[in-house]
Parts: structure tokens; C-alpha cells; sequence
């Protein structure tokens, strides 16, 4: 019997998050309760209260299926997004639309070997260069890259080995310039701002989160 893997789920809807329940809803029915939970920034700012992207979320579960297999054996559920990966963090990803920044990543020839770090990044409202502010943080961690985009943010990857003490700190205050800014080191240590906080991961009940 093939071993349970850690997956994670990247999916943008097509509409606002608060309006697709009727995507989000069926997905969420498909997969293990007690070991599917979603990523959910937890700032001080927002005095205690979670939120996501405006447009997508992040799902962290466990399957013992191939990335592609698993995709297949939900494939109904997934048509219902404008956009989805699921990736295990080494070896195994598929993405829709196919061909995306996430195949790009994972098929880098400069890639080292090993997990990948991840980095969840929402903007600040009214960011008048968001690319660019995403530059100055890749900047600090090279061979990173970004892979999968919402409104108002998006995720980067990099195969830094470093714990997230060192990840954070390379990128300094620059994450006090986004509104939600956390990450997983390559250990899969869950961190916000430069603080490890397991919190960013909740029940996928959502009954903590906040959709704006």
C-alpha cells in the first residue's frame, strides 16, 4: 500500500470567494475532514480575524494517489475553477490551464534537489506595483519564483534549505509591506510575518475565516 503524501491545492475561483460556495463546497466534500485544513492569514491587523485572497485559497491535505491521479478522480469538482495545481513540494505537481508558472518551476534544470519553501503573499489594497514588491522579495531568496497568482497576491516557491527563521529574515520588512504575508519552510514549519504560527492552517469548516 502506497504511503499517505502531503498535498497541497492551489485554486482561484471565478468568482469572489464569498460567492463560490458552489465550487468550494463540492471540493471540500471530496476530500478527508480531519486531515484536509486551509490556509488562512491570521495578521495582528485584522485583530484575530482570518482571511484569504478575495478570489482563491490554498488546501493542504493528505492522498496516497499521484498528483494526477488525484486530479483526475476530481476532475467534476475541479472544472468549477478558473484556475487549480496540486503539488506535493518535490516531485509531483499538474496544473489547469496546463504549460502554467507552477510546470515551469518544478521543470527548472537549475532546481536543486530536495522539498520546496513556499511563500503566500497578499498585497496591500491599492499596490501600485505589485510585481514589483514581489521582485524585491525574490531578490532575497534566489532560484525562488512565482506560480500560482490570485487578485490582490500570489504564491512563490524555492528550494532555499534554510528553516523559516532564515527565510524571514532574508526578507526582512519587507513582508510588514503586504497585508497577509506567511509561508511553509521546506520542513513544512507554517510561519506569518517572522513568527512561526500554525494557525495559518484551519479546519476546512472555514468557521474562523473572513472572505472579502
Amino acid at each position: 500500500m502506497t504511503d499517505e503524501i502531503e498535498k497541497y491545492l492551489f485554486l482561484r475561483t471565478r468568482l469572489a470567494i464569498d460567492l463560490s460556495a458552489e465550487a468550494i463546497s463540492p471540493l471540500i466534500q471530496m476530500l478527508p475532514l480531519l486531515e484536509t485544513h486551509a490556509l488562512t492569514f491570521q495578521a495582528e491587523r485584522h485583530s484575530g480575524h482570518g482571511f484569504v485572497w478575495s478570489n482563491g485559497l490554498v488546501l493542504r491535505t493528505s492522498d496516497e494517489r499521484t498528483c494526477a491521479e488525484f486530479a483526475d478522480d476530481l476532475a467534476e469538482e475541479l472544472a468549477e475553477f478558473d484556475a487549480w495545481a496540486i503539488h506535493d513540494c518535490e516531485s509531483d505537481w499538474i496544473e489547469s490551464p496546463t504549460g502554467g508558472p507552477l510546470s515551469s518551476y518544478f521543470a527548472s534544470p537549475i532546481l536543486t534537489p530536495g522539498r520546496s519553501a513556499m511563500l503566500f503573499l497578499c498585497e496591500p489594497k491599492n499596490c501600485r506595483d505589485p510585481d514589483e514588491l514581489a521582485s524585491q522579495v525574490r531578490d532575497r531568496l534566489p532560484g525562488s519564483a512565482p506560480v500560482f497568482y490570485f487578485r490582490g497576491g500570489r504564491i512563490l516557491m524555492t528550494r532555499a534549505p534554510d528553516p523559516y527563521r532564515i527565510i524571514a529574515n532574508r526578507v526582512g520588512t519587507l513582508a510588514d509591506r503586504y497585508e497577509g504575508f506567511a509561508g511553509c519552510d521546506r520542513d513544512g514549519t507554517p510561519f506569518e510575518g517572522r513568527r512561526e504560527n500554525h494557525g495559518i492552517w484551519q479546519s476546512v469548516g472555514f468557521e474562523h475565516s473572513r472572505f472579502y
